[in-house]
């Protein structure tokens, strides 16, 4: 299984838990995101300050301890890449999963749709998408 645009690796460390997927590669573009969630992943926790988006005072950070509840299950991989060009050979991977990425890249869509279909070996989508 590939998770394109995987972030801080939740959606991939749910999925590979829940599946029966021997190897789970997490892709993200964000080294600091690959490495946070590795850890996480790794039953480490780690201390973080989020700041909301629009925050309008110096205070409104809070202090955030994430953790797995569990070590994952050997078969959990995160690889730093471009989504745009996955760094996989054609039909590498059973099923190609797009969290939140196409609301992150929507210039980019058709483009990132191109790279996942190219590295998962169904050829026919699970789910049509109708692009205008």
């Amino acid at each position: 299984m590939l998770v394109l645009g995987a972030g801080a690796g939740r959606l991939a460390y749910d999925v590979h838990m829940q599946t029966t997927a021997r190897t789970t590669v997490a892709l993200d573009f964000n080294p600091l995101l690959s490495i946070v969630a590795d850890r996480v992943t790794r039953a480490e926790t780690h201390r973080a300050l989020r700041v909301p988006d629009r925050a309008a005072r110096a205070d409104a950070a809070v202090l955030r301890t994430l953790a797995a509840p569990a070590p994952a299950r050997a078969g959990l991989v995160f690889v730093v890449a471009d989504a745009h060009r996955p760094p996989f050979r054609h039909g590498a991977f059973d099923t190609v999963v797009t969290p939140w990425l196409v609301d992150i890249l929507p210039g980019a869509v058709r483009r990132a749709l191109r790279a996942s279909q190219r590295a998962a070996r169904r050829r026919r989508p699970l789910a049509q998408l109708r692009l205008a």
